[in-house]
C-alpha cells in the first residue's frame, strides 16, 4: 500500500494547542494562540485586537504529525510560530511544507517579511526555505547562549532545545 501524500491545511487553535502543550512547550504554564512580540525586541499588547492568527497542521495517513502557526505583528510583517513536527516523522521536509504554508499566508495577508525564533536544532528547515539569520544564539530568557563574533559559549547551561535566534524571510522570495 502506497504511502498517503503529506497535506498541510488550516486547523484550529485546539488541535495546534494540544500538539503545543503536548510536545513543543510541555512546560510553559499558558500556551497563548498568538505572541505579542512584534519582532525580536518589541512587544505590543494591542496585537491581540489587531490581527487574527492562522494555525497548520500537517497530515500523513489521518495522523496530525506537525504544526505551525503564524500571524501579523504589523501591516507589513508576519510572524512563523510554534513550528513542531513529530520525532518520528522529522527529515522528510514537513517542516518546510509547513513554513513554506505560513509564508504563502503572510504574502496572502499582504505582508513583505516574515520572521520567527527558532530553535538551534530548527535552523536549517527555516534557512531552507529562504529564512536568514541575524542573531546570536540567545535562551528563553534572552540571555546570550553563544557570540558569533568572538566564537564562543557564554551560558553553559542552555541546551539545544533552549537556544533560538532572530531570522526573517522576504515573502517575496519564496523558495
Amino acid at each position: 500500500m502506497a504511502m498517503e501524500t503529506p497535506i498541510v491545511f488550516p486547523i484550529d487553535w485546539e488541535q495546534c494547542k494540544r500538539m503545543w502543550t503536548n510536545y513543543l512547550w510541555p512546560d510553559r504554564p499558558n500556551v497563548r494562540s498568538m505572541s505579542s512580540m512584534t519582532d525580536i525586541s518589541n512587544v505590543d499588547m494591542t496585537i491581540y485586537e489587531k490581527y487574527e492568527p492562522m494555525f497548520f497542521g500537517l497530515h500523513v495517513e489521518g495522523l496530525l504529525v506537525g504544526v505551525n502557526s503564524g500571524h501579523k505583528t504589523s501591516e507589513t510583517h508576519y510572524r512563523s510560530r510554534g513550528l513542531y513536527v513529530m520525532k518520528g516523522y522529522r527529515g522528510k521536509f514537513y517542516g518546510q511544507d509547513l513554513l513554506k504554508a505560513t509564508l504563502m499566508q503572510a504574502e496572502k495577508e499582504g505582508c513583505s517579511v516574515c520572521w520567527s525564533l527558532p530553535r538551534r536544532t530548527a535552523l536549517r528547515t527555516y534557512e531552507a526555505v529562504g529564512f536568514e539569520k541575524h542573531s546570536d544564539w540567545f535562551d528563553s530568557k534572552g540571555r546570550l547562549v553563544s557570540d558569533s563574533e568572538q566564537h564562543r559559549v557564554i551560558t553553559v547551561d542552555a541546551d539545544e532545545e533552549d537556544a533560538h535566534c532572530y531570522v526573517t524571510a522576504s515573502v517575496q522570495e519564496l523558495k
